[in-house]
């Protein structure tokens, strides 16, 4: 006879690790100690717009200017397109829908008013109450996808594609890694908001693949450089959500990349005193202008609409860092030449 069956049970299927779950957050927390937290935050900090601005400029002026041209233009549509998605999106971060996920970057305690309103699915968002009442929150920091994330990706991956070097590779494959798991340990992020970090930084390399070892096709026609120096302008009056700095930015980097392109780009063996040199200059000269630009658009009031005013202040900066810097180099003699 065949043994009694035993009653059916009820189970409610739960993915181990869905993409807006918190319980892997949950777990990294669990392994908080003063020395992991500090160095989580240090690595969140590195992937900050501000450090990542400065090695772009490193790059550019202290080992290849044209290699920082494509990190700079890769970190800057990086910016400018997770910013456009992140409002699209509008959906929210972890500690918003969970009280007990520490809020470890701020040190403010969590006040959320849900507690594992995260996804239950591997594919399932958010609890739809949290995520309206994140949405109704004043200026409202949205999650998805995760910017650090993404700009890690572009500027290290970028890094590797640039020299073609598997070292380099490596290096980039873990720190973005690391700069992953850092974004989770703080609560900063879901999984699906780093692994959609990943994606859109490696999907804007992509786009500039070819440039990192010839310049792209458009720069050999008379009317792409100027098209491509106008066109964040352009998104930045047209679309919602563009943030005037990265717009700025791309079109200050274009305009230099013309007019240093049609000089052509410096190459050259110079000594290592020379690069920092030059790289002391870029630095100064942003600091610099940064600072005078800023005051210049407070004196004739163009601030009056902020967004503009941000966009004008960022593209003039950096053409004034990326064109300038080379003239000022050139003329106190530190880039030698190769033969």
């Amino acid at each position: 006879m065949c043994r009694p069956c035993a009653p059916p049970t009820t189970r409610t299927h739960r993915s181990a690790f869905p993409l807006f779950q918190t319980e892997p957050i949950l777990f990294l927390q669990s392994l908080a100690s003063d020395w992991l937290t500090a160095l989580m935050s240090a690595v969140t900090r590195a992937a900050y717009p501000d450090v990542l601005g400065a090695l772009v400029l490193v790059v550019a002026f202290g080992v290849n200017y044209r290699a920082g041209l494509i990190l700079g233009q890769a970190v800057l549509w990086t910016e400018l397109v997770t910013g456009l998605l992140k409002e699209l999106a509008a959906l929210p971060r972890p500690s918003d829908v969970d009280s007990r996920v520490g809020t470890m970057l701020g040190g403010v305690p969590n006040g959320a008013p849900f507690t594992a309103a995260g996804g239950k699915g591997f594919f399932d968002l958010p609890d739809p109450r949290a995520t309206a009442a994140v949405r109704l929150t004043p200026n409202a920091s949205f999650g998805f996808p995760s910017s650090a994330v993404s700009t890690a990706t572009a500027f290290w991956g970028g890094t590797a594609l640039a020299f073609r070097s598997s070292r380099l590779l490596a290096m980039s494959g873990a720190i973005i890694t690391v700069t992953a798991l850092s974004r989770l340990y703080l609560g900063r992020h879901f999984i699906a908001d780093v692994a959609g970090g990943m994606v859109l930084g490696g999907a804007v390399l992509g786009s500039l693949r070819r440039s990192a070892v010839k310049p792209m096709w458009y720069f050999r026609s008379p009317l792409w450089p100027p098209v491509l120096a106008l066109l964040p302008l352009v998104a930045l009056l047209v679309l919602p959500h563009i943030d005037p700095g990265s717009a700025g930015g791309l079109s200050g980097l274009y305009v230099a990349r013309i007019l240093t392109d049609g000089r052509r780009l410096p190459a050259d063996r110079a000594r290592l005193w020379q690069r920092i040199a030059r790289v002391g200059i870029a630095i100064a000269l942003y600091v610099a202008v940064a600072a005078s630009v800023g005051l210049l658009l407070r004196t004739v009031a163009i601030d009056a609409d902020p967004a503009m005013a941000e966009y004008l202040g960022t593209a003039v900066t950096v053409f004034t860092v990326f064109w300038g810097g080379v003239r000022v180099s050139e003329l106190l003699h530190l880039y030698r030449r190769l033969a």
